[in-house]
């Protein structure tokens, strides 16, 4: 059974695409409850496990850390929020960090580029 300290099973199922905690891999939820610990404030998840036919169905490759089960997208509405974020998870080890306009992905996947921050 996956667990997390901070995030409850109704947070993913209001991401998008809705999913569940128990979709997630265990080592994923130990980085992100991590960067929660150091980040020090709560944290919304707007996007987390998503399935290789989705990401497909929206022009993308399918494999991904979301289709991987280590990816989430954490909302982030300003520079500060996004900064904070930014660098709890690199302080907690994240090698795969994404950032948009309105959140930062945080993933955790061994078989795609370590050390690598993307813009959207």
């Amino acid at each position: 059974m996956i667990t997390s300290k901070w995030f409850k099973e109704s947070e993913f199922q209001k991401a998008s695409p809705p999913c569940s905690l128990q979709d997630m891999t265990q080592s994923h939820m130990d980085l992100i409850d991590k960067i929660r610990d150091i980040y020090g404030s709560p944290m919304i998840v707007t996007s987390a496990y998503r399935s290789e036919a989705w990401e497909k169905s929206k022009g993308r490759t399918g494999i991904g850390d979301h289709p991987q089960r280590t990816g989430m997208d954490i909302k982030a509405a300003d520079g500060a929020s996004k900064y904070g974020i930014v660098n709890a998870a690199i302080k907690a080890g994240c090698t795969r960090i994404g950032i948009d306009k309105g959140f930062v992905h945080i993933g955790s996947s061994k078989t795609l580029p370590q050390n690598t921050i993307w813009l959207y």
